[in-house]
């Protein structure tokens, strides 16, 4: 399943083995009234029966095979024990052999009616809609906007208000196990790493973090053990290359990654490297 956004909304479609595309599901059309605002926002299960979707304010689950979808948790959704409420969701994922639905979204107090703040949020939910929680991470703000979903494993990078704002950074990255559920985090090498770019691989082997300056320095970590594998630096004449966040793509198999410094500047040619690393 391939997921992308036009004017209607996000579209998930499905190829076979070939690469020939089966299905269409335009979201907007099957949410009616709702929307998926990301592409995080659309998960399948790993049998390929089920998609859990994000809408802003409800969290769906839709049968492929019987094209029946059901509302599974709603705005005002309620976790007693840590006095929350659910208020938007972002991103969806599933777990634990696809029993469970884990979200990440924003939330509120119900324990103080005089504070409408709201704060990231993220949760699991039972299929079938039983045993909710909903907690908000104390030490570590995640960014819901940039859950990263990929095969055996699910990343949630720290959420900062602006480059270079470390107060809010633990230099650390969290991650789920897709089978399990467990959660697990490992610190960086350094403190200035989180703030600019946290990217992982297809499989979730790997995870990368950039750091900006005169040049634009890269560091790869194997995710299991957390050890900092390989370190690069990409230098150019031009530092505007170096004043946006890049966009980075690690390759399980080959141990490659390529980067596109700039982050889409359009006053820029495209600027392309490459470079393999080894554990």
């Amino acid at each position: 399943m391939l997921t992308g956004f036009s004017s209607n909304g996000a579209t998930a479609c499905f190829y076979n083995e070939n690469l020939s595309l089966t299905k269409e599901i335009i979201t907007m059309d099957l949410l009616k009234e709702d929307f998926v605002t990301m592409e995080s926002g659309i998960a399948i299960s790993s049998d390929g029966k089920k998609l859990a979707l994000a809408g802003m304010n409800v969290l769906y689950v839709y049968d492929l095979e019987n094209e029946n979808i059901e509302r599974l948790l709603v705005h005002g959704d309620r976790f007693a024990d840590n006095s929350m409420e659910i208020v938007t969701f972002n991103s969806v994922t599933f777990l634990c052999e696809n029993t469970q639905i884990a979200y990440c979204g924003r939330g509120r107090s119900i324990s103080d009616t005089t504070d409408d703040e709201l704060f990231p949020i993220c949760g699991t939910v039972a299929v079938n809609g039983d045993h909710l929680n909903i907690a908000r991470p104390s030490d570590y703000v995640i960014d819901t906007n940039d859950i990263q979903n990929r095969v055996n494993r699910i990343f949630m990078p720290q959420e900062i208000s602006e480059p270079g704002d470390f107060v809010k950074n633990t230099a650390s990255l969290k991650w789920l196990d897709s089978k399990t559920g467990l959660e697990n985090q490992f610190a960086f090498s350094s403190g200035d790493e989180g703030c600019e770019g946290v990217y992982s691989s297809e499989q979730g082997t790997y995870a990368a973090t950039a750091v900006l300056g005169e040049s634009l320095i890269i560091r790869i970590y194997e995710v299991s053990s957390g050890s900092l594998i390989h370190t690069e630096e990409i230098k150019n004449p031009d530092k505007t290359y170096f004043y946006r966040i890049p966009q980075i793509y690690l390759f399980d198999n080959s141990k490659t990654a390529l980067v596109l410094p700039g982050g889409g500047i359009q006053e820029l040619e495209t600027l392309v490297a490459t470079f393999t690393f080894e554990e």
